[in-house]
């Protein structure tokens, strides 16, 4: 057989995918010459360096002001702009604009890669060198303020273009009011509504909501400090099989769960000085930078339709991990307001013979019905590799329930290894534990999932069972406070004045009345005791007296019955870029040791 044949049978055996497609790219961009001559301009803004002496100011300029500026506009003008003007717009852009980026951010090209045997460099050299050299942007890490701010912006970005969405599909808008009928339906039905009222709102009106938040934390570090040690997995051999294993794995998995996100995250998300060019702007080359595989490895990316909201699928990608022979599925968490709709939708579906976080266990439903037929011929492809699942907050959760069809289904042989690893995950899914086949293979599933919790993040303990409690403890420090003067809670608030004792003894005897199940004891319809389905949730627990962090085997169960710690940072330690670092640190700790 030559070799041209055997070509031919290899291609035609080939999976078939779909082209790879920038995050940010839509129909209405790519026949928008606005929307092409905007991302030429922010390709030419990455393109350049200024002189060292301005690179102090130019370069956050860049980051924070212009990069933002041109994502935001180039995802609104395209749909704004009539056809008419449309082509008078991009001549603008690439007459006056390009050319001011590229005055501010000259590009520096490297002429000494192709020097004589004199060591010099000739013209013809040079001249090849100025036409096929990239040129080399160095991306430095950002500090933790860059961090957040840049993913925060990230957010802004992506939920402008949802919203613009809503402009050329009403029937998303109808997607959107209908699943927030449900959920106000629900509040109302189930008096949830009334005790959120009770307990956020009443305080809030009167201005003591703050007060009574950061007096109800203050009461949780000092009597339940130890909440770490409390969740720990009860077997202490169960604690370290496998422990170390699996934070160097999930260390690795992190990455796939922020290349998720697109480029503005993983540039949030830089932990190193590396050298780059367009990848900051390009989806699948900063995927292959952050994941650290080849290019040609990452096999498809899914970043729409979000315009269809019936068939509202995250965005997510699939890529080749040779060396430890796995297709991973890394699926992309909130970053629009898509994302956060579905989030509160958290009363339970029925979901794999148990109850599920309904708005999760959709979103499963909708990422396979679109990308499992793809997935399913890879998996045929490459018959001897395992398929691996993960993803970050509301990805973290579909990856968890996702894991679960899969298994109980048994879309796959049951030969066939699939594993999850789920950072931030909210708790999603109940088992019933009716049918013992069914039991078996969820048990299989929650054996082959590690889920990773860092320091304060709320989103891990966030189901409706622990809203109730948080509003229960809320509402108990309210009707203390309610009778104090503001001067009095101000001085609580910043610390000149000790907390009193009538206020610390009614929460802590709230807390043991839902302990003992006095209070809270009738779930109402939907609720449910979710919990994370994984094996073991390693909490990566910032030790600030030693300023290192530590890492615990803690048991789902322990931390689905913990309460919810209303802390400064509980949403900061739930970006992306903290959960890398924090795998970094412990992962750096251990192999010290």
């Amino acid at each position: 057989m030559s070799d041209e044949t055997s070509k031919k049978e290899e291609d035609a055996n080939a999976v078939s995918v779909e082209p790879i497609r920038d995050a940010a790219s839509s129909p209405r961009n790519e026949t928008s010459q606005t929307g092409v001559a905007l991302t030429q301009a922010r390709r030419a803004l990455w393109r350049g360096h200024p002189s060292p002496v301005l690179n102090p100011v130019l370069d956050p300029f860049r980051t924070f002001v212009l990069d933002p500026t041109l994502a935001i506009q180039s995802v609104l003008l395209p749909l704004l702009l009539p056809r008419s003007i449309d082509s008078i717009f991009a001549k603008g852009c690439r007459n006056v604009g390009i050319p001011i980026l590229k005055w501010l951010y000259p590009n520096t090209v490297i002429t000494n890669r192709n020097n004589n045997k004199n060591g010099e460099t000739s013209m013809k050299d040079a001249t090849k060198s100025a036409i096929f050299q990239p040129t080399i942007v160095t991306v430095r890490p950002p500090s933790d303020f860059q961090s957040a701010f840049q993913g925060a912006i990230s957010f802004v970005v992506s939920a402008i273009a949802d919203v613009a969405g809503i402009l050329t599909n009403p029937k998303k808008l109808t997607g959107w009011m209908q699943a927030l009928s449900q959920f106000n339906t629900f509040l109302e039905s189930t008096g949830v509504g009334a005790e959120l009222e009770e307990a956020i709102q009443k305080p809030l009106l009167a201005g003591r909501l703050l007060d009574n938040f950061k007096l109800l934390n203050d009461i949780q570090e000092q009597h339940y400090g130890n909440r770490v040690e409390l969740a720990q997995q009860d077997d202490i051999k169960s604690r370290g099989l496998g422990f170390a294993q699996d934070i160097e794995r999930g260390h690795r998995m992190m990455r796939f769960a922020t290349a998720a996100y697109g480029t503005e995250m993983i540039r949030s998300a830089v932990d190193q000085n590396i050298d780059a060019s367009e990848y900051l702007l390009d989806h699948v080359k900063a995927i292959a930078v952050h994941t650290q595989i080849p290019h040609e490895d990452i096999q498809f990316v899914y970043s729409g339709n979000e315009n269809d909201y019936d068939a509202h699928v995250l965005h997510h990608f699939v890529a080749l991990d040779r060396p430890n022979k796995s297709i991973i599925l890394a699926i992309r968490g909130t970053l629009s307001l898509s994302g956060a709709i579905v989030d509160v939708q958290g009363m339970a579906s029925e979901f794999c013979s148990g109850k599920a976080h309904k708005g999760i266990s959709e979103m499963a439903n909708n990422l396979w019905n679109e990308s499992g037929t793809k997935i399913q011929q890879l998996m045929d492809q490459y018959s001897d590799y395992k398929l691996i699942i993960t993803g970050h907050s509301l990805g973290g959760g579909t990856s968890c329930l996702l894991n679960l069809k899969l298994h109980v289904e048994q879309i796959f042989a049951p030969s066939r290894k699939i594993e999850c690893f789920a950072f931030a995950p909210p708790p999603t899914f109940f088992s019933c534990r009716e049918d013992p086949t069914i039991q078996a293979r969820v048990e299989k599933a929650i054996q082959n999932t590690v889920a990773y919790l860092h320091d304060n993040d709320v989103v891990p303990f966030l189901s409706i069972k622990a809203i109730r409690r948080m509003v229960t403890l809320l509402d108990a420090v309210d009707n203390e406070t309610e009778l104090i003067w503001f001067w009095r809670r101000w001085r609580m608030f910043y610390e000149y004045a000790p907390i009193p004792e009538s206020i610390i003894t009614s929460v802590l005897a709230v807390e043991q009345d839902m302990h003992r199940g006095k209070l809270l004891a009738e779930e109402v319809d939907g609720e449910h005791n979710m919990t994370i389905p994984a094996r073991r949730v390693i909490w990566c627990k910032h030790n600030i007296t030693e300023n290192r962090f530590e890492a615990y085997s803690c048991d789902p169960e322990k931390i689905a019955r913990g309460n919810i710690f209303l802390t400064p940072d509980m949403l900061s330690d739930h970006m992306p870029e903290m959960y890398e670092d924090a795998l970094d640190a412990v992962l750096a700790s251990i192999n010290e040791r």
